[in-house]
C-alpha cells in the first residue's frame, strides 16, 4: 500500500501553525481581561444570581450526600448477610464483570 498523505478531513480548514494559534490565545486571553475589568469597575455584571444562590447552597447538598452515602454503607452492611447468592448459571465465571455478582447496593 502506498504511503501517501490525504488532506480529505481538513479541506475546509484554514492550515494552523503556531504564529495563527498563539494570536488567537493572545486574543481570547484579552477578550477575558476585558469582561474581568468591566464587571470590576462595575460597568457589567457577568455573574448569574441563580448560580451564585446554588453555589451557596452546595456545602449542605455535599453534607446530605454523604450522609445518605454514609446510611447506604450502613444498609450494605446490614444486609450483607441476609442477600442471597445470584445462581451459577447467571454470573460469569471470570475475566467479565458485567453480569458478575453484585451485593446489595450493585456493586461487585
Amino acid at each position: 500500500m502506498p504511503n501517501t498523505n490525504v488532506r480529505a478531513a481538513a479541506e475546509g480548514l484554514p492550515a494552523i501553525n503556531r504564529r495563527r494559534m498563539l494570536l488567537g490565545l493572545a486574543a481570547a486571553s484579552t477578550a477575558a481581561a476585558a469582561i474581568t475589568a468591566a464587571s470590576a469597575a462595575g460597568c457589567a455584571s457577568v455573574e448569574n444570581p441563580e448560580l451564585v444562590r446554588l453555589g451557596n447552597r452546595l456545602p449542605e447538598a455535599a453534607a446530605e450526600y454523604r450522609a445518605a452515602l454514609e446510611e447506604i454503607e450502613w444498609i450494605a452492611a446490614e444486609w450483607k448477610h441476609r442477600w442471597p447468592l445470584a445462581p451459577d448459571e447467571i454470573t460469569l465465571a471470570r475475566g467479565s464483570y458485567t453480569d458478575a455478582e453484585r451485593d446489595i447496593v450493585g456493586r461487585l
